[in-house]
């Protein structure tokens, strides 16, 4: 059986595949992709057995009996062969005895193919329940780009490793957090609330994956059974989530855990809460100047990593870090403190790293850091109402 593509659409539509595929395996069918005509299209999928990535390329040319061309074969030399090929039409066909021939003038390529029965399917025969939801100008891909920063990747709390997505009947949002900080985007939209409780947790692979390869999401279909809680209440135990776009589509394995309530560590706020408010590009000016500072530092250096912020009443605002070996480096900035103590310092530690990225994250033009008492932990509010950026401070002296 044999197939004719343009080069260059099956190099765009083989690409996608390097974010799935993993470098090391000891599994050869995992380094294959398998090619398969349906309907007319190529479709050409791969999958790491977490997640299993689909895209499809048009064909110029095929013959009578192309629906029955399905084979699979080592993604890397076919990009290699593809790329290298400078003529629009490829030739491809598969033989009797596994290889895989490509052709264009002047140029002939065997690679050794594998059966397709060996390549592995996902678990969907189950009795699922499903449900559709549809986003429009990218904003499911949004949502996870706001939150991926603060993921964990400490594997000793797994369940920490992947981004949060909960929906129910008053609520839908994306978060994820690292135990040091917490990032959450409230959804907005008319199909967001769900009549049972769902909770998925997407594995940061998954959601990196989707990020490079498919920056305009269409829908999402998330499959889950239903069970019976300890009170009787139904809830239900999502397991694969399925996203879909213009030609791409990924199904993925989620994080079999329970993610911890969150709630728990996001403050409500009082009228006698501190806030340090100015504009954002004075509060990122400093934290680059300390985030430096830090980078100059010898590793052995012990002390030296966090960032103090000290202020008064009437706004008056140093950014310091100090070092006993290397010295110091200090930035003044001039700021709106309220509920700060007259003629007293009020004092707050972070860690640089987290400092300068949470300030990054943040899109208004003031910036606010608010926190109830000391100790506890700071929001970094931008004026995104549907925003939550929690920072744990560090103790300072």
């Amino acid at each position: 059986m044999q197939i004719t593509a343009q080069a260059n659409v099956l190099r765009e539509a083989l690409k996608p595949h390097t974010h799935v595929i993993e470098k090391a395996n000891t599994i050869p069918i995992l380094f294959c992709v398998r090619l398969k005509l349906k309907k007319g299209r190529l479709l050409i999928t791969c999958t790491d057995l977490n997640m299993y990535l689909e895209t499809d390329c048009d064909l110029s040319i095929g013959d009578g009996d192309s629906d029955t061309f399905d084979v699979c074969t080592n993604l890397a030399p076919l990009l290699a062969v593809i790329t290298s090929m400078k003529t629009d039409a490829v030739m491809i066909q598969s033989t009797n005895d596994l290889q895989l021939v490509l052709s264009a003038p002047g140029v002939k390529c065997i690679l050794p193919a594998l059966p397709p029965s060996d390549f592995p399917e996902a678990d969907l025969d189950r009795p699922w329940l499903y449900r559709d939801e549809s986003f429009d100008n990218g904003e499911f891909i949004s949502h996870l780009r706001d939150v991926l920063d603060t993921v964990s990747t400490e594997e000793t709390r797994y369940y920490l490793n992947g981004i949060h997505w909960l929906r129910d009947k008053k609520s839908s949002y994306m978060e994820s957090t690292d135990g040091h900080r917490l990032t959450r985007r409230i959804i907005e939209k008319e199909d967001g609330l769900h009549p049972v409780r769902v909770s998925a947790i997407m594995p940061t692979k998954a959601c990196k994956v989707l990020s490079a390869v498919m920056p305009t999401a269409i829908k999402v279909r998330t499959h889950y059974l239903e069970e019976k809680d300890k009170a009787g209440s139904t809830i239900a135990r999502p397991e694969y989530i399925k996203v879909s776009g213009l030609g791409v589509r990924l199904l993925y394995r989620l994080i079999d855990a329970q993610y911890p309530n969150t709630n728990r560590v996001i403050p409500d706020y009082g009228p006698s809460a501190t806030s340090l408010t100015t504009n954002r590009e004075a509060w990122l000016e400093a934290a680059e100047a300390a985030m430096l500072f830090n980078k100059s530092l010898n590793r052995q250096t012990r002390y030296g990593r966090s960032v103090k912020i000290e202020t008064n009443s009437y706004g008056d605002t140093e950014v310091s870090v100090e070092s006993i070996d290397m010295g110091s480096v200090r930035r003044s900035l001039r700021i709106t403190a309220n509920n700060v103590e007259p003629k007293q310092t009020y004092k707050i530690g972070f860690n640089s790293k987290y400092l300068l990225n949470t300030i990054k994250a943040c899109t208004g033009s003031t910036l606010t850091i608010r926190q109830e008492d000391i100790g506890s932990p700071c929001r970094f509010d931008d004026g995104d109402d549907n925003t939550i950026r929690i920072v744990m401070p560090m103790r300072v002296e």
